[in-house]
């Protein structure tokens, strides 16, 4: 087996910028973990925030073009970097950029992994005729070498990245993304990792000039630790707290900082859910919205599938949630204690929907009511802990006050799953003009077992009715493929991050090894394993089709050899 060690970027970089969408789609591009936690300016320390975004962009747009880092030049349009830096960005300061870059060596990593020292960041140049204005670039041949092979890396996400303004958050950001990179969201986990810094590491770690060849902390916090959290606030991966601790001593001087770092769920992008034209209508799945509104149904699927095995719960269930809370974000008239201390609910869910798109927002809501059920009912896989009844009338009377055309019907297995809707910016009215909600009741019980009610009583799809009777029966229903695997090239697994290497290649490698695959479309099969770092085994190319993908993904499930969060298929063009 050889070990692949090249992981995919996840979005399309240059069209997210290209179209505007940067902050939707916030692609994400892996890093060694040498080019983040273990980088060290050997020359003067003359690079801006904006530079070394820019750098960010040009390796992450290589990498992007050419896994293997093999070309010696990699080409970017100049208004693509101009678009990425932000509407400030000019192209005689995108070339001050460039010198700067060219005139900065650094080291990166230790003895113990790899260590190249004194190491160039770019050489590069302007290229402009009457149909291009590009910039062309070459990185040294030790960055290639570490993003070609990566043993241990994390994602940064560029979005976030182009917004910092500060060379200091750039830098800590980079050591949280390290932090962070072995650490998953789990709907029932701490979600917490906490990175510790005194004064010494903290002046290392960002390059903070010394005051008279000492460090000093009042500086320090006044320049970087003040703005820090306002400078992370667009990363989607975690949110980030700042504790001084300080020493039980006169003066009470600094112990250390922590940095709290609470992980966020996963992007929707994380799990792959599709439609044939028309499904989601046939399964009742979602609903029609005003457009700033307006929620793919494969966002329901998604949540749906994402915590099926934290707690069954169908997809209905998320989407009445998801109205109880727009209507009363868009309303001001709180509907639980939720309201005032969610991350995703009143003012807080309208900013998110602007922000990062009503998919992404939805998802995330989802995710938050999984960890803590709050409109949801604990154990209940239908129920919500308020009548929906206003919030479906208020949803109709937007759709209908808003003119809009029907959306098409989602046809992700032809589409690019990264693809974002065009999102009008969000009114802040009420609701429309409609009236507030006076007041709000809880839902009533209709039976005391809802499970065990007729479909047809409940008013459910079929597809509903299916997955009630699966949630008490013993007989397991093999699920038909959602996916398609038209232009792809591999399927990738993840492995149980909790087992260890020999536990995945006793049972998981075997069962893949030993698996008789069948079907005419030639598909390479590859597992990723974490262990000490993170791995992918490939295990050859086969002929197969998505069900007999979909019959060998659901046994490794059964079997409890998948990771937790990244459970879904991976599926690679």
């Amino acid at each position: 087996m050889k070990a692949l060690l090249q992981p995919s970027t996840r979005g399309n970089i240059q069209a997210a910028i290209s179209s505007s969408s940067l902050s939707k789609v916030s692609p994400e591009s892996p890093r060694p973990l040498e080019m983040l936690d273990a980088v060290e300016i050997t020359s003067a320390d003359i690079l801006t925030a904006d530079d070394a975004a820019l750098h960010e962009l040009l390796v992450s747009a290589a990498y992007e073009a050419d896994k293997n880092m093999s070309a010696e030049f990699t080409s970017i349009s100049v208004s693509v970097a101009l678009k990425f830096l932000g509407e400030h960005a000019r192209r005689d300061a995108l070339k001050a950029s460039m010198s700067r870059l060219m005139s900065t060596t650094v080291s990166y990593g230790t003895k113990k992994t790899r260590r190249f020292e004194h190491v160039p960041l770019l050489f590069s140049y302007l290229e402009t005729n009457e149909t291009e204005d590009v910039i062309k670039y070459a990185l040294p041949e030790p960055i290639r070498v570490l993003m070609r092979e990566m043993p241990a890396y994390a994602y940064l996400e560029l979005a976030a990245l182009s917004q910092m303004k500060s060379k200091y958050s750039v830098r800590l950001y980079r050591i949280f993304a390290a932090a962070t990179a072995r650490e998953k969201w789990t709907p029932s986990g701490d979600n917490r990792v906490v990175v510790s810094a005194t004064l010494e590491d903290l002046y290392t770690w960002t390059g903070f000039p010394l005051e008279n060849g000492s460090p000093n902390f009042g500086k320090f916090r006044q320049r970087v630790l003040n703005v820090l959290q306002s400078e992370l606030s667009t990363v989607r991966r975690f949110s980030l707290r700042i504790d001084e601790i300080r020493k039980e001593a006169r003066g009470r001087p600094l112990e250390r900082v922590d940095f709290v770092l609470n992980l966020r769920a996963p992007s929707h992008h994380m799990k792959h859910a599709s439609f044939e034209k028309g499904e989601h209508k046939q399964k009742n799945i979602g609903g029609v919205d005003a457009p700033q509104y307006r929620v793919n149904s494969m966002i329901w699927q998604k949540a749906q599938s994402s915590f099926w095995s934290h707690q069954r719960r169908l997809h209905s269930a998320y989407f009445d949630a998801w109205q109880l809370a727009l209507l009363e974000a868009i309303d001001e008239a709180p509907v639980s204690p939720g309201y005032g201390r969610r991350e995703y609910r009143g003012r807080r869910l309208l900013n998110a929907i602007r922000d990062l798109g009503a998919d992404e927002a939805a998802y995330k809501f989802c995710a938050e009511e999984v960890a803590e059920p709050d409109l949801l009912v604990d154990g209940d896989p239908i129920s919500v802990s308020v009548d929906p009844t206003d919030a479906i009338e208020g949803r109709i009377y937007r759709y209908k006050k808003s003119d809009a055309p029907a959306p098409v019907a989602a046809e992700a297995v032809k589409k690019d799953d990264n693809a974002q809707k065009t999102v009008v910016t969000l009114p802040f009215k009420r609701g429309f003009d409609r009236p507030p909600l006076a007041k709000t009741t809880p839902a009533v019980a209709a039976v005391d077992n809802a499970i065990e009610v007729a479909a047809t009583d409940l008013d459910v799809s079929d597809l509903d009715a299916q997955l009630l009777e699966n949630l008490i029966s013993d007989t397991p229903v093999e699920p038909q493929p959602t996916f398609s695997l038209s232009g792809i090239r591999e399927v990738m697994f993840t492995a149980d991050r909790e087992r260890s290497l020999e536990e995945i290649q006793d049972e998981l490698f075997d069962i893949i090894q030993d698996w008789d695959f069948e079907g005419d479309q030639d598909i390479g099969i590859a597992v990723r394993v974490f262990t000490d770092t993170a791995q992918e085994f490939e295990f050859g190319v086969h002929k197969t089709c998505a069900e007999d993908i979909q019959k060998l993904h659901n046994v490794l499930l059964t079997r409890g050899l998948l990771d937790a969060e990244f459970n879904e298929l991976e599926l690679i063009k």
